[in-house]
Order: C-alpha cells, then sequence, then structure tokens
C-alpha cells in the first residue's frame, strides 16, 4: 500500500517531470491508488495538457499492469468491500476508482511474466508488483530497455521492505546505470544515467547477490540499511540454509541496537523463515501465490 507522502511522490513526478517523451508505467496497480495519482499529476501538467492526444508519440501515456485479482491478505482484504473473497477479480473496483482519469489509462490485466512492451520508450516506470525473482526478471526485462538515459524516471516502492531480495540485487547490479535521487517512505528513486541490459540476476552466484545488495544500500544510504541488512538474511535462507540465514540474523542485531525499524525487521524475517523448512517453499510460495488465486496453477 502507498503511504501519503508516496502518493504525493507519485501526483509531483507526473505532474512536474513528465515530458511526454514516453509511457509512465503503472507496475502493480492494485485498486488504482499509484494510477489515480499519476493521472492527477498529468492533469495539472501544462506540458502534458498542451499536447495530449495525437501530439504525444504514445497514448494513452499511462500503462497499468496487475494481475487484478483479491489477494488471500488479511491486511488487504480491509479496502475490499465485506464479501470480498481471495481471488475473485477486482478490476471493476480499480475502474471505477479511475474513472476520472481512465481515458488517460491503458490497463493491462494479467500476469506480468505473460506481457509484453513494443510502444515506445518510458519516461516514468514505478514498480510495486517485484515480489518474487519472476515478476523482478520480467520489469527488467520488459521494460529497462526502453528507459532513456538522461531522463527517464524509476520508482521501486518495495525497496524500503524487508522481503525483496531480488529489487535490492538488481538496483545493486545496475548501480552504474542508475543514479539514486533519494527515499520516500519506502520508495526509491533513480534517474536512468544509461540504458540497462537485461540480465538473469537469479541465476548469479549467492555472494554475489549479497554484495549487490550491499552496493544498492550504499547508493541510497541509512534509510536503507534496515530494509537491505534483514532482506539479505531472506536471501541467506532462500539459497544457502536456515541456520545460515537465523546466525546471520543473530549477528546483525547489535548493528540494529538504536534502530527501532532494523531490530522490527530483522524480527520479521526470524518469523517468516521460522515457518518454512526450507528456502525453495518460501520462493515458490511467493512466486505462485497470486498465480494461484487467479487459478492459473
Amino acid at each position: 500500500m502507498l503511504s501519503p507522502r508516496e502518493e504525493s511522490l507519485l501526483y509531483a513526478l507526473a505532474k512536474e517531470r513528465y515530458e511526454g517523451a514516453g509511457a509512465i508505467i503503472d507496475a502493480g496497480a492494485f485498486l488504482g491508488a499509484s494510477t489515480l495519482c499519476l493521472g492527477e499529476g498529468l492533469r495539472e501538467n501544462p506540458a502534458f495538457q498542451s499536447r495530449k492526444g495525437e501530439n504525444l508519440p504514445i497514448w494513452p501515456p499511462i500503462h497499468s499492469y496487475d494481475l487484478f485479482v483479491c489477494p488471500d491478505d488479511e491486511f488487504a482484504l480491509r479496502y475490499f468491500p465485506q464479501g470480498t473473497l481471495p481471488g475473485h477479480s477486482i478490476e471493476d473496483s480499480f475502474r471505477r476508482n479511475i474513472r476520472d482519469v481512465s481515458e488517460w489509462v491503458a490497463v493491462h490485466t494479467g500476469d506480468i511474466k505473460k506481457q509484453s512492451w513494443s510502444s515506445g520508450p518510458v519516461e516514468l516506470l514505478f514498480v510495486d508488483l517485484a515480489k518474487c525473482w519472476g515478476t523482478n526478471r520480467s520489469v527488467i526485462e520488459l521494460f529497462f530497455p526502453a528507459l532513456l538515459p538522461g531522463q527517464s524516471l524509476l520508482v521501486q516502492q518495495d525497496f524500503g521492505t524487508p522481503y525483496v531480495p531480488w529489487v535490492h540485487v538488481a538496483m545493486g547490479y545496475y548501480a552504474n546505470q542508475f543514479e539514486a535521487l533519494g527515499m520516500i517512505g519506502s520508495s526509491t528513486v533513480y534517474r536512468c544515467r544509461e540504458t540497462p541490459l537485461s540480465v538473469d540476476l537469479r541465476s548469479i552466484p549467492l555472494s554475489q547477490k549479497l554484495e549487490y545488495a550491499n552496493i544498492a544500500m550504499e547508493q541510497i544510504g541509512d534509510q536503507a540499511v534496515p530494509s537491505v541488512v534483514a532482506s539479505k538474511g531472506m536471501l541467506l535462507f532462500m539459497e544457502e540454509s536456515l541456520e545460515a540465514s537465523l546466525s546471520y540474523l543473530r549477528e546483525q542485531r547489535p548493528r540494529m541496537a538504536g534502530n527501532a525499524l532494523g531490530l522490527e525487521y530483522l524480527d520479521l524475517v526470524d518469523g517468516m523463515v521460522r515457518t518454512w523448512n526450507i528456502g525453495s517453499h518460501l520462493e515458490r510460495d511467493m512466486s505462485t501465490k497470486f498465480e494461484r488465486l487467479a487459478g492459473e496453477e
């Protein structure tokens, strides 16, 4: 879920930074909060208003991607009408929520791993669906090659959570291709320096993954420490062993002394890894959660 500060960020980027040179990718639209913020920003963007329609290279400018399936998650269920069941389509709710900006939005329903992109350059890439290695890889393959050096902006909404080591690994791997601009809420913002080439990050050795995560953390600074330090514990669990993960998490507690969020994230990851016997079970559950709900598996 987006915080008010993150909603303001998306609104400001669409209003003040978007020039119409490429598309806005809204990857992980869910119930439409990100889509609506982007659309409302475009409404107040003089450059967009003067060029909208046939005067822009890509129309409509916003492309929203999601499975649009109600998740089996108690926290998320509170945002739905009573009686909404996990696995049910939420696309109608999404379309109602964005009706005021719908003329500027193309909706792409379904698994991002089965989607395509051939509509030209991407000027703003908002990512809130990189929940596993597979979806993270799809975002990189589909959209990173379409980014405009020196202009395109990338927002990684999940960076500030301890559950997405693949995002941290990716941003460390691509540190030379992206300039870090800052962190707002759990979102990190980057400017594309040079067009990134797609690579299968899942296949690189664990030691390199851990190093790339460190690079991503250093690029952002102190705000990134709680999430990246904890997520490396999850990565060790998934690719080495439960014992290695728990040992690492214990070793990090003195480092997080006085950092309430850091200690909270260590505890969260500790609790999560203890509920699975081996890391591959956790990875399979995370990567197929929404597909199973959608009846695709």
